[in-house]
């Protein structure tokens, strides 16, 4: 009995000294060097804004960020890297958005489930625009359904961005039209337009900038929910407010299963990044604006996608 009390008794102390010395504390996130996944070539526009971020986030974190290109399968190949990685905080990635959310609606990415990562914060937001010949009499969405024949629309090709957002635009719209695809870029289908060989072509307002100042086109409805343009009517304006979600996005993310103290940590790194005076500067200079966006408005967003697309999806054949 005495054997029996002396033991409880010495396990009770010792509990009592743990108590009072206490356990190790856990490690902090992050211990190690997090990295990027691009899912494309170095030199591109994913990989500049990258390599710009990285700097900064590596003051916000206090470890190194390791950009890491892994292009192929027009992305597919770095993203499924990035989402079969350990949903630790130490693999994160870039999508490109809407392109990503328009292989996962049409089914060409069966194995990605865009809406189970964990999003942490978006860079770029580019609204898209309708773009018109400038000498085609053309200068509104409404102008393409008064013609004597279906509208023409100039695309880079069947699931690209493009094409689907002109074939969400004209379905909306219950207008005869024709997509013309084949054309390799912005530069051609913009041609296109300037030579009246279509009507119009879908673009970023990013991408229709660098043709504005030349006078051969303009721009006849922004994908938004107010006003962008002097004198340009956007989606809301002609009722069709639920199109204003849809722009070109980089946006950032975990693998699913992320804990949420670490997307919480990354989301306030990328948020100190994005209003660093280095990426202002940046911005200024180059003309290309940084649009952050926070973990919770990302996720939205590619909510908000994904509903708009997959009402249209029977069309995108």
């Amino acid at each position: 009995m005495l054997k029996n009390r002396l033991a409880t008794w010495a396990v009770m102390l010792l509990a009592s000294v743990m108590a009072m010395v206490g356990t190790p504390a856990q490690a902090e996130w992050p211990e190690k060097p997090v990295r990027l996944i691009v899912p494309y070539s170095p030199g591109g526009g994913f990989d500049t804004f990258a390599r710009l971020f990285a700097p900064e986030l590596e003051k916000a974190l206090g470890t190194d960020i390791i950009v890491e290109n892994v292009p192929g399968a027009g992305g597919r190949r770095g993203i499924a890297t990035m989402m079969k990685s350990d949903p630790d905080g130490y693999t994160i990635g870039m999508f490109n958005i809407p392109g990503m959310v328009i292989a996962g609606v049409t089914g060409k990415w069966p194995d990605i489930e865009l809406r189970d990562v964990a999003w942490v914060s978006n860079l770029t937001r580019s609204p898209y625009t309708l773009v018109l010949s400038s000498s085609g009499g053309l200068t509104s969405a409404e102008d393409l359904c008064t013609l004597d024949r279906p509208a023409k629309l100039a695309t880079t090709g069947v699931g690209s961005s493009s094409h689907t957002i002109a074939v969400i635009l004209m379905e909306s719209l219950g207008c005869p039209y024709a997509v013309v695809p084949g054309y390799k870029g912005s530069t051609e289908t913009t041609l296109a337009v300037v030579r009246g060989e279509v009507d119009g072509m879908l673009a970023s307002i990013d991408t229709a900038r660098k043709f504005l100042d030349s006078g051969d086109i303009r721009i006849g409805l922004t994908f938004t929910a107010e006003p962008l343009l002097d004198g340009v009517q956007s989606t809301t304006e002609i009722g069709k407010g639920e199109l204003s979600s849809l722009a070109q996005l980089r946006m950032i993310g975990a693998p699913p299963g992320t804990p949420a103290e670490i997307t919480a940590k990354l989301e306030a790194a990328f948020q100190a990044a994005a209003s660093s005076q280095s990426i202002a500067d940046w911005s200024a200079s180059t003309k290309r604006p940084v649009t952050y966006l926070d973990a919770d408005t990302s996720g939205q967003v590619i909510t908000e996608q994904f509903s708009v697309m997959q009402s249209f999806a029977s069309a995108f054949q």
